[in-house]
């Protein structure tokens, strides 16, 4: 049985996925999980694809990023 997580918890994994990239890691906070929502708004979905994203590593775009003209810009 698969339970589906919160709201709240899939913010803040996607939050830890944002702030893990890059040479200088930053901690999770509520500032940064309360940008991350006014950011993602009502695409909840795209929170599933942060995830998604970095269980595949960050590279070059998939068919499917290129197809939809999706820009990840991960800072």
């Amino acid at each position: 049985m698969t339970t589906e997580l919160s709201i709240d918890k899939k913010y803040e994994r996607a939050a830890q996925v944002i702030c893990r990239q890059g040479s200088v890691t930053f901690p999770v906070n509520q500032t940064v999980i309360s940008i991350l929502k006014v950011i993602i708004a009502d695409k909840v979905e795209e929170l599933d694809f942060i995830k998604r994203r970095s269980a595949e590593g960050v590279g070059s775009p998939s068919p499917f990023e290129k197809q939809a003209g999706h820009i990840i810009i991960i800072c």
